[in-house]
C-alpha cells in the first residue's frame, strides 16, 4: 500500500509517500528527498498522482484549504482518510519528531496512515468518491 500524508495549507501541500514502515522514523524523516512541495495548480496535481497513492491522509483543515486536494483524489480513485490534531500531535511525539514543522507532519500522517490501515476506527473519516459526492449534495441541501 502506498500511503502519503499531506500537510495541507493555503493553497499548497507538503507530501510525504511511505509504502513501508521504517524501522527507525526519526533517522528516516529526516531525508528531504522523501518531501513533495505542491501547489494548488494542474501541473503540481498532476505531479502529485504521479505518484501514485492508494491513500491519502490528511488533517481536517478548512474545508476552502484541503476541498481541491481531497476532490483531485478521490476523483482518481484515491482514498482520502481525516485524523484529528491530537492523534497527529500524539503519534508524532510517539516517533520523537519535532512539532508543527510541514514536513515532520507529512511524515507523521503517513506514518500513522501506513501503521494504522487496518484500523479505520482510528480515523476520524474515510471518504471514497460516492461518499463524497452524498455529502456535498446533503451539505448543499441544507443550505437551501
Amino acid at each position: 500500500m502506498r500511503v502519503v500524508g499531506m500537510d495541507i495549507g493555503n493553497g499548497t501541500a507538503v507530501c510525504c509517500l511511505l509504502d513501508v514502515l521504517p524501522n527507525e522514523p526519526r533517522q528516516f524523516y529526516i531525508d528531504r528527498s522523501l518531501y513533495h512541495h505542491f501547489e494548488a495548480n494542474s501541473s503540481d496535481v498532476k505531479a502529485l498522482l504521479a505518484l501514485k497513492p492508494d491513500i491519502a491522509v490528511l488533517e481536517p483543515t478548512g474545508v476552502n484549504y484541503s476541498k481541491i486536494w481531497s476532490t483531485v483524489l478521490i476523483d482518481h480513485g484515491i482514498e482520502v482518510r481525516l485524523i484529528g490534531h491530537n492523534a497527529l500531535a500524539t503519534h508524532r511525539d510517539h516517533l520523537g519528531l519535532p512539532d508543527k514543522e510541514d514536513e515532520t507532519d507529512s511524515f507523521a500522517l503517513a506514518h500513522y496512515g501506513l501503521s494504522n490501515i487496518d484500523r479505520p476506527k482510528k480515523f476520524l473519516i474515510i471518504r471514497d468518491k460516492v461518499t463524497q459526492r452524498v455529502r456535498e449534495l446533503s451539505l448543499r441541501l441544507g443550505a437551501s
